[in-house]
This record gives structure tokens, sequence and C-alpha cells, in this order.
């Protein structure tokens, strides 16, 4: 199969987004795919260099179509910088079209595939006029969202309307939609059409590493990949002694590593660790800065380590020192319905015990009580109690980091990579 992936991301990039997308294309060149990627250029380096980003190597059925952007500079007034996605957006388009016909043209792609509505729609015409299928991984339905008080719920109602059209223009051109929830495609089947055969889940994944050997919940937890800051090495915060509490990923407010600092509060006798941030980090860092004063007020600095962005191939690295990790997502419409989050996997494939947040996309992969304990989103009481449980039970944290890395198996980006073949080249969709 000749695939030709638009990316509609940059490249390198640290962000989950590119992440997933470099992995999951990687993947599908070791499936057997020729696989042409679209993205935007970042930086100077060579595309074995970018790759190297990601802990990945080149392969030959890989190519990379480093697409030039147009970028606002860091210097720019406030007011400027805050039309950076949208000139980033339309500088992507616009390369993409002058690239597109081209590409097409060269590669006779089999299938285009897309998972912005704009591009979606960009690549629509083209693709149907060589025969090749187009197909879409939705990964938010913005009307949707908007409608039920997500992010942009104060957009106006004609702008919402456009939206809903979009979409719907999207899924009528699509031969092929992708979900990376089962949430997500039931709403496309009862609210927008979507005939089942047209669409199938096909969640995130991770890599499965080798087992790293340690002792959760037991205060063993050296990592000699972390990079601390200088006060966190000063006060030894995640040294020998003391169970550590983990949080890896974006540190945005709507992640809830706010949640974090509240549960370091309740639980004493644990360290907390949250690694994530910019790619040069510092401590001025917007998203640190209000991480780092948060547990001032509620005392407990001396206990919460801010690492900073490690690159992702090291994160299994740094998981092997967690006694416990925390996914405490919001409950709000993009965490309930729509996100299939690589920290999860990545939490499995490490065989660590987890405590998440009890919504529906996550117990499309996690049971309570079997692989996971489930807490209330948002109530930082719930997630500590089901700390204080795993600390207290090493037995039962043992079972449930066991049971987790067995389950993880069936998210890996291979097995990930596969379903999205079987799926792009049959187009048997799940069953209804």
């Amino acid at each position: 199969m000749r695939l030709l992936y638009l990316g509609s991301t940059d490249l390198p990039q640290t962000k989950a987004r590119a992440i997933q997308i470099v992995h999951t294309c990687h993947a599908l060149a070791v499936a057997g795919a020729d696989v042409t990627l679209a993205v935007g250029r970042r930086g100077s380096g060579s595309n074995r260099h970018a790759l190297r980003q990601y802990g990945l190597v080149p392969h030959p059925r890989l190519h990379l179509l480093r697409l030039p952007i147009l970028r606002i500079p860091p210097y720019a007034p406030p007011r400027v910088l805050a039309q950076f996605s949208r000139v980033w957006q339309l500088s992507y388009l616009a390369g993409l079209a002058a690239a597109l016909p081209f590409e097409i043209a060269r590669r006779r792609p089999d299938v285009v595939f897309a998972r912005d509505l704009r591009t979606a729609r960009l690549a629509a015409g083209p693709a149907h006029a060589i025969g090749a299928k187009l197909a879409f991984e939705v990964h938010g339905l913005p009307s949707y969202e908007v409608a039920h008080g997500a992010g942009r719920a104060n957009l106006p109602a004609t702008q919402v309307a456009r939206l809903r059209a979009l979409e719907a223009d999207v899924f009528e051109r699509a031969d092929r939609i992708v979900t990376i929830t089962e949430c997500a495609r039931q709403i496309l089947l009862a609210q927008y059409g979507v005939r089942p055969e047209r669409v199938r889940t096909v969640a995130d994944g991770t890599t499965i590493a080798p087992v790293v050997l340690k002792a959760h919940a037991t205060g063993r937890h050296a990592d000699p990949g972390r990079v601390p800051l200088a006060r966190a090495r000063e006060r030894g915060a995640g040294g020998e002694g003391k169970p550590a509490i983990y949080y890896v990923g974006q540190l945005y407010p709507w992640k809830g590593a706010g949640l974090v600092v509240e549960v370091a509060a309740r639980v004493p006798e644990a360290d907390v660790v949250i690694v994530g941030g910019q790619t040069n980090w510092t401590q001025d860092d917007p998203d640190i800065a209000a991480l780092a004063q948060h547990a001032r007020e509620l005392g407990v600095a001396e206990r919460v380590e801010l690492r900073g962005h490690v690159p992702y191939n090291q994160v299994p690295t740094v998981l092997s020192g967690a006694s416990v990790a925390l996914l405490p997502l919001p409950d709000e419409p993009v965490a309930r319905l729509f996100t299939s989050p690589l920290k999860l996997f990545d939490y499995m494939a490490a065989g660590v015990p987890i405590v998440a947040s009890d919504l529906p996309a996550l117990r499309e992969v996690l049971q309570h009580g079997r692989n996971a304990l489930l807490a209330r989103p948002g109530d930082p009481d719930a997630f500590a109690a089901a700390v204080r449980l795993l600390l207290a039970d090493p037995e039962l944290a043992r079972r449930l980091g066991q049971q987790a890395r067995a389950d993880v198996a069936g998210y890996s980006w291979s097995a990930r990579a596969a379903n999205l073949l079987a799926f792009l080249d049959d187009g048997r969709g799940s069953p209804a």
C-alpha cells in the first residue's frame, strides 16, 4: 500500500500529536506500507536527525516531505503571537496546496490520510481524481465540543454552524474514518449519520520495551536518567527511602497536572515527580512556574520535583522510578470522549500501577481493580485515597501493574499499524 500521510504538524516537535504521527508512520512503514509523511519543517537538521528526536531510525519505506512554514518570531507583540496557530495552519495549507498535486502524481498513493478537517477537504479532490481513498482520523469534533461547553464555547452560532458543515463535508468525502476512541465512533454513528462500515476505532499506542526490574510502592525508585532542578537536587526529592508518585506529560492546566500537586499535600509519605514542559524549559516556564507556586502555597515544595521536558524515548527509563503513575484528566468533553492519551499506554508499558480519572474514554482501556484504579475526575481526595491504597498494598500494586503491562500488548505501535492497514485495505468497519 502506498500512503500519503498529511501530518499537519511540525517535525521535529515534542507534543503528543507529533509523537503519535511519527511513530504511527514509522510502524506503517515497518509493516510494509510505502509512507510519505508531509509535515512542517522545523529547524535545519536532516530527516535522520528529525527521526532521532523520537528514538527512531530512518526506514527505506518512510519518506519525509518537510514543507517550509511561515513563522511568527517569539519576540513579536503578544497580540501578534496570539495568531501563531492560525498563521501556521494557513502556511501549512498553502505549502501543501503547492506540493500536493506533484506528490500525488509522483507517488500515486492508494490512500491519502489526514487528521485535520481543512487539510482533508483540500486533499479530497486530488485523491479521488486518481482513484485513491481519503482516510480521516478523528481526534475531536469541534462543533460537538463547543455545543457541550469545551474550549471555544463562546464562539458565535454562525461559526459553530460553519464548523459543523466542515465536519459533515469531510465525513461525506472520506472513504475511511478512524476514531481513537469508541466514544467518538458512537457519536459519528448516532449524530453524524456515518455508516458503520466506514468507521473503525484504533486507539493510540506506545513503544513496548523490555521490562525494567523495579519494586513499585516499596520506596525504591532510583532513576539514572532524571534531570532534576537544582533545588530538587539540594532537597533530595526522589531519593531513596520514599515511594514516588509520577506524572509524565504536558503541563497545561486542562491536562490536570495541578491535581498532582494537590495529591502531594494529601500523601505526605510520598515524593511527587512531575515530568513535562517545553523542550528548552526553565523555572520561568509559565506552566512549571504555576505548579511550583501551587506547591509552595500548599507547603509541599520540598516533596514536589519538577523535572521539565525529557525526550519521548527516555520515558520508559523515567518511569522505572515510579511507585504510582497518575492520569488526572478533568471531566470535560475532549477528555471524556475523544482522548487516547499516550501517557496512558506509556504507563501501562512500564508496568506502573495507575490511578486515572474515571472517564468513558479511559474506561475503554482501563478497568477499575483489574489493571488500574479509577478515581472521580478533579477530586484530589479520591486520587489520594487510591494512591494510599496502592502504597499500603504492594501486592495490589504489583498485580495491577502486571495486568496493565499484559494488556498493553494490543496497543503497541506495530499493533496500531496492523489495525490501520487492515481497515484501509478492506474497509470493514467495527460492528455496529
